[in-house]
């Protein structure tokens, strides 16, 4: 395999750089081997993944730790009941209005592993 064709399936991530999410794929050596397809997804994932980063506040660690739910299929079951209507906290935000704004960040970082989405 000459130069060019093994720069296009190693891509390396630098430890100290905020695009570091995918290094639980990492082979050890700070890099990984994937297909040009594959590395292109991954990068793309990379990105979204520290656009949501930023606009919640999301630190670092934590949101490393987010790119597990590609290997799952993202389920989310609500309570209906009429506790749901209580206000949360001394605030006029309801347990409803409190899983709808949840809702609406689970399946933002949902689809990004998922383009089908979550299920609700």
């Amino acid at each position: 395999m000459n130069n060019r064709e093994n720069h296009a399936q190693r891509i390396n991530y630098d430890t100290t750089s905020l695009t570091d999410l995918g290094r639980e794929e990492a082979n050890g050596s700070g890099s990984i081997d994937l297909g040009e397809q594959d590395a292109s997804v991954s990068l793309e994932i990379n990105r979204k993944l520290e656009q949501i980063r930023l606009r919640y506040e999301i630190p670092t660690d934590k949101c490393y730790r987010l790119r597990a739910l590609k290997d799952y299929e993202i389920i989310v079951i609500g309570d209906d009941s009429g506790s749901m209507n209580t206000t949360v906290d001394n605030t006029n935000v309801t347990r409803w209005d409190e899983l709808r704004n949840l809702l609406k960040i689970i399946i933002e970082f949902g689809t990004i592993f998922d383009p089908s989405g979550v299920d609700v």
